[in-house]
């Protein structure tokens, strides 16, 4: 159960096995009058703030409360009504179980509590196959809806269609995905009911997306930029997930490149081939052992050059530190080298990006479309 505490240590929550919203309702505003102290003293009762729905589906207890600890980071700049869903569907007798916390902070410049409320349903048996008609009760009224799922799709759309169906912005994490083919359906499923959608995965290829632009414009590799001869990707060894975020830094490399995502073939093991005009390029995608990231991540890219008898390489890799990176550039005129601190891509992090997206990046979703035969090459 999700807890939130006042300035005394006092437990701020409920639990109960109920969905009547009003009751809901009225244990929510005894936490907001809990939080700001003694009510029957006539000191005045916090402030809810909400500039959103966050519906959350998660697995299970654990990724419960992961999502829960991220929602209440993220209160004070994106204060939200938290629905966080754990459906366990089965023919069994419908059984919901409802716990409500509230996440409160002094406000700054005030002398009163701000709390944004968070719901968790634990929705099994039948119920679990419904749950918009749950869900859609609790949401407050004339508020965007963000639907957060945190791990794999499910093998049917049922559930995701009716997410979709009242979400304004779908928030995935497509490292959690078990085929990278879940990145064409998620948009296809998307498109149909007209739901933006973002994904954790890709927002963590954001430094790795800035330095390569950075070191392939003006002043850079930027002449050299359509003379790739070859291209390494290298990522974390990972068991049952896809190596979704190397195909996603590659899909994005190649428009960057202008390279014909259209034409992508696959070459043998960890390998593809793609083509600008009349050249083919090949690219290896290679998993590796590194401590430090989570299965899956990139470790290092490499992109070697070549023109008029000439050869320039770029190449970009954690250190040591996995959040220090090493750029390096070699031309016929010298080699340069420089080490970059990159932001940290934890869940609140790469969250509160896709939520200061407004409402979503269509850059992820043109990028999606392009990439599908590249997709469709990387699971042949």
């Amino acid at each position: 159960m999700a807890q939130a505490l006042d300035s005394e240590g006092r437990e701020l929550s409920w639990t109960g096995r109920s969905v009547d919203i009003d009751r809901i309702e009225a244990e929510l505003t005894k936490l907001r009058y809990l939080t700001a102290g003694d009510a029957d003293a006539g000191e005045s009762l916090a402030i809810r703030t909400s500039l959103a729905n966050m519906v959350v589906l998660a697995e299970d207890d654990e990724t419960a409360a992961q999502a829960s600890r991220v929602i209440e980071d993220l209160a004070a700049h994106h204060p939200s009504r938290a629905l966080i869903v754990i459906a366990r569907p089965s023919e069994d007798e419908s059984r919901i179980e409802t716990s409500l916390a509230a996440h409160c902070h002094l406000a700054p410049g005030l002398d009163q509590h701000v709390c944004c409320e968070e719901v968790t349903l634990h929705v099994s048996g039948r119920a679990a196959f419904h749950l918009h008609s749950i869900i859609v009760p609790l949401l407050i009224p004339d508020l965007p809806v963000v639907v957060w799922w945190t791990g794999p799709l499910p093998a049917e759309s049922h559930l995701i269609e009716e997410l979709c169906g009242l979400a304004d912005h779908f928030v995935v994490d497509s490292s959690r995905f078990t085929d990278l083919g879940d990145l064409s359906r998620m948009r296809e499923v998307a498109a149909l009911h007209d739901c933006a959608i973002g994904d954790l995965n890709y927002e963590r290829l954001r430094s790795w997306r800035d330095l390569v632009e950075r070191h392939t414009g003006a002043g850079g590799l930027g002449e050299w930029i359509s003379s790739v001869k070859s291209a390494e990707i290298r990522f974390t060894q990972q068991a049952k997930q896809t190596p979704a975020q190397a195909i996603l830094f590659l899909a994005w490399l190649a428009v960057h490149c202008g390279w014909e995502l259209d034409s992508a073939t696959a070459g043998g093991s960890n390998r593809l081939t793609l083509r600008q005009d009349k050249r083919e390029i090949p690219v290896y995608l290679e998993p590796v052992k590194y401590e430090g990231v989570d299965r899956g991540w990139l470790v290092s890219i490499k992109l070697a050059f070549e023109r008029d008898g000439e050869a320039a390489l770029l190449s970009v890799s954690r250190t040591g530190d996995p959040l220090l990176i090493t750029v390096r550039t070699e031309l016929p005129d010298g080699v340069r080298e420089e080490h970059v601190r990159i932001e940290a891509c934890d869940s609140q992090t790469v969250l509160m990006h896709q939520l200061d997206t407004a409402p979503h990046d269509p850059e992820f979703v043109r990028l999606l479309i392009a990439a599908a035969p590249l997709i469709q090459a990387a699971r042949a």
